[in-house]
């Protein structure tokens, strides 16, 4: 009997521990009249930074684009990195473009990381390139 005992006290103080640290979410969906969809995730921790994560749907259901934040204070929302999806004829993943945010600049950095999916006979491959996506510079070639 003590064995029953100390055990349901024992699973009660793991129980409420878990719910105490437990993050809480807050979602919310908009969906654009050109048929775009975004979803908006918040997570609240007790120990930790809140972060929000933004996803932004094409007509098809397919995710487009991931916007990762930081809440800086009570107001303030800091963009960490984002990821931008591209997708080929057929539907599958082409390009994933991975781009973090320069806190001194207040702006996306210049230079991302590229990972290219390549499809062959029921493989995937994929390439990891760095690629500098300034479009304020203009090549020429004479």
């Amino acid at each position: 009997m003590k064995t029953i005992i100390l055990f349901i006290i024992t699973l009660a103080f793991i129980l409420s521990g878990n719910l105490y640290s437990q993050n809480i979410s807050s979602i919310k969906e908009n969906i654009e009249n050109n048929g775009y969809k975004t979803k908006e995730y918040i997570c609240t921790y007790k120990s930790k930074t809140d972060a929000k994560t933004i996803f932004r749907y094409n007509p098809l259901g397919r995710i487009i684009e991931r916007t990762f934040y930081l809440k800086e204070n009570t107001s303030n929302w800091i963009p960490i990195q984002k990821h931008t999806y591209e997708y080929n004829t057929e539907g599958k993943i082409s390009n994933i473009m991975l781009t973090k945010w320069n806190q001194s600049s207040k702006e996306w950095e210049s230079k991302s990381l590229y990972l290219i999916h390549l499809y062959s006979e029921g493989q995937v491959i994929v390439h990891q390139i760095e690629k500098d996506t300034n479009t304020n510079r203009l090549i020429t070639q004479r």
